[in-house]
């Protein structure tokens, strides 16, 4: 199996000597490797690569991606690459960091990078100053060490990015297949944008009038305010009652809710103790006091995440999410040192999708491990494509012949 015996040792070295790049550079690469539990070791100098990286990634970051490997279900499995590397003055630095989900069932030919139910991006952090020999050096790893791993596959990358722009130039330059799939896109706010603009004060004429006529009938209640809180005193207070919130919506009927659980509980009990990283702040909008709405919002480097989110449905005929995005586009056009709001959302979602027009595309990018070799890497997506050929088969024989055998 795929990366079987390797999870479990503490840490593993491959010393690699690859291409030219990197050796004229002076560089030395060392790829360790280790699970969940010996994580912390790295946090320090993952820290370090975070805020030097190609593209901001919040849930990459460790202060969000730890508690997440040690306490979400059957995520302890998955294999950490560290890729160090060491000038000619000896000096040493992590310059790339990959982590890889446990192997899927009959897709041990591919490595897909880590996304978690909580995550929406790629799993991938590379040094910007040696970006491509980083890359070239996790791809080396993974050839010599995981040979039945013919492709990787990058999950969420964003097309267009720095990080799409890399792995483009580092397939054309060392003569690797790529390929992408799963194109989708994702609401974004951006206020220095025209649609960003536009959106602040609603895109039609129908939505700003019901717009004021929402936010008219709530005064009409009572005091309504918003607040921005990343005070640490004040944030483990407001993480619970955003937890109750959440709980006691339709988020915890479904059982989605953080608290639903015990270990996505334990997870965010963790992440929201941590009140010293500046990883999060809490929105909220409130009536009297009382929270309507509240939202978790991420932050790294120059980029917002719109993570979380719970209402109080007593008040649903008065649309309080809107209302709380609305507040939220004019603290996040205040602060001139953000690019960008993501709203983490799906694809289709309908509430936050007519409102943040500005649309974040990504993908699913498909690299091979073995520079110079294609054939291994088209023999794997044709036994992918087989795989979701008899899927869907298996999906239209359960909904028909199935479901006439399974009646008594």
């Amino acid at each position: 199996m795929l990366g079987s015996g390797i999870v479990q040792q503490r840490e593993r070295h491959a010393h690699i000597l690859f291409h030219q790049d990197a050796l004229a550079s002076g560089l030395h690469w060392d790829v360790l490797t280790c699970g969940a539990a010996e994580l912390q070791t790295h946090a320090a100098a993952w820290a370090s690569l975070a805020n030097r990286a190609l593209e901001p990634d919040v849930f990459f970051h460790p202060d969000f991606a730890i508690p997440a490997a040690r306490l979400l279900p059957d995520q302890q499995h998955c294999l950490f690459l560290f890729a160090y590397c060491t000038d000619e003055e000896g000096a040493r630095w992590l310059g790339g960091l990959l982590v890889l989900e446990p192997p899927r069932l009959g897709r041990t030919s591919v490595a897909y990078s880590w996304q978690h139910d909580f995550a929406c991006l790629s799993g991938v952090l590379l040094d910007q100053e040696v970006a491509p020999a980083a890359m070239s050096a996790l791809l080396a790893w993974i050839d010599a060490e995981l040979p039945r791993a013919h492709v990787v596959c990058l999950q969420g990358v964003r097309v267009g990015g720095p990080t799409a722009t890399l792995l483009a130039e580092l397939a054309t330059r060392e003569s690797r297949p790529l390929k992408c799939i799963n194109l989708h896109a994702r609401a974004i706010f951006n206020a220095s944008s025209a649609l960003g603009q536009k959106a602040m004060v609603g895109l039609t004429a129908h939505r700003r009038k019901r717009n004021r006529r929402h936010t008219r009938s709530l005064s009409e209640l009572g005091h309504v305010t918003y607040t921005s809180e990343s005070d640490p005193q004040h944030l483990v207070t407001m993480s619970e009652e955003f937890l109750a919130l959440e709980l006691s919506g339709w988020k915890g009927r479904g059982g989605t809710a953080l608290l639903s659980k015990p270990e996505t509980a334990n997870f965010a009990t963790s992440l929201f103790a941590n009140v010293k990283s500046g990883l999060y702040r809490i929105d909220a909008l409130r009536l009297d006091g009382a929270a309507l709405a509240i939202g978790v919002v991420l932050r790294h480097r120059d980029h917002a995440y719109l993570w979380k989110f719970a209402y109080d449905e007593r008040y649903a005929r008065l649309s309080p999410g809107v209302q709380f995005v609305f507040h939220l586009m004019q603290a996040q056009a205040n602060d001139p040192t953000l690019e960008l709001t993501d709203s983490c959302a799906v694809p289709d979602n309908q509430m936050i999708n007519p409102i943040w027009p500005d649309k974040r595309p990504t993908a699913d990018v498909l690299i091979g491990t073995a520079a110079g070799s294609a054939i291994p890497f088209y023999l794997s997506m044709a036994n992918l494509q087989t795989l979701r050929w008899a899927r869907r088969q298996l999906q239209q024989l359960r909904g028909s012949d199935f479901a006439a055998l399974e009646k008594p």
